[in-house]
């Protein structure tokens, strides 16, 4: 739909499709910045899209295991290991754009998660961690609408894992 409308260019062969991904972007507290719609062949596209959530049901699985070990001889070490992780189902609904002067509404059961990794880096007194939060896989199912021409639109919408990028790389060639 969006290639259609000329949302995005046609890149490579009909339907123009394979290479493209939809990326949410956010800022250093996490806060959404937008939404983008990049190619393998990094253009970069702008993209348009409401999402509301109506209702929220959420798990919480969070834990933190220290293991103490003291050897014979030696010294004593300490490991300690976290994780967190959410998962959440809601009904939600989104708006995609569909020609120039509309979009579609689609509401339906939206499921995914998010979790915490922590990251170490460096030994000994400069071993560092630091934890990394990214958004699991993600799907808008039993989604259900009307276009704007008044046809029935069903279907689901599939959101992979979070990938951290570095911006500084990312937007190197817009």
């Amino acid at each position: 739909m969006l290639v259609d409308n000329q949302t995005l260019p046609q890149i490579g062969k009909a339907p123009y499709l394979a290479g493209w991904s939809l990326v949410m972007t956010y800022d250093s507290e996490g806060n959404s910045t937008g939404l983008v719609a990049r190619h393998s062949t990094k253009v970069t596209v702008p993209i348009s899209v409401s999402f509301s959530v109506d209702f929220e049901v959420s798990a919480v699985n969070s834990k933190m295991i220290r293991t103490d070990n003291t050897p014979p001889t030696g010294e004593f070490s300490s490991i300690e290991t976290r994780s967190h992780t959410e998962s959440f189902k809601a009904k939600a609904s989104i708006g995609v754009p569909f020609d120039f002067d509309n979009s579609v509404q689609v509401s339906g059961l939206l499921t995914g998660g998010s979790k915490v990794t922590p990251k170490t880096e460096g030994a000994g007194i400069d071993k560092i961690t630091t934890f990394v939060y990214s958004n699991t896989a993600t799907k808008l199912d039993k989604a259900i609408g009307v276009s704007p021409f008044e046809d029935l639109i069903e279907g689901s919408i599939s959101i992979a894992s979070g990938v951290i990028v570095d911006m500084d790389v990312f937007n190197a060639d817009l």
